[in-house]
């Protein structure tokens, strides 16, 4: 009993650092995304010439990020 005790303490301790050093890798990937946003070359896009072109842009964008935490809510997964 000693010894499984161990190795659920270990267990539970990679896992938590598994936890750890995927949130720092998705906080670089959240970063990288908003920052390609902004060096897009938007010059051959045509909503680029509408006049509400890149609002609608950012509410798309906004909109496939909202979905999805959505539909997860709804399935009681968030």
């Amino acid at each position: 009993m000693h010894l499984s005790d161990k190795v659920q303490f270990l267990l539970d301790a990679m896992v938590g650092l598994i936890g750890i050093a995927q949130n720092d890798v998705f906080k670089v990937l959240t970063i990288v995304s908003i920052a390609g946003i902004y060096g897009m070359n938007f010059k051959l896009m045509p909503e680029y010439d509408w006049s509400f072109g890149y609002p609608y842009a950012l509410a798309v964008i906004a909109l496939s990020g909202l979905a999805p935490l959505a539909w997860f809510k709804w399935r009681g997964w968030f």
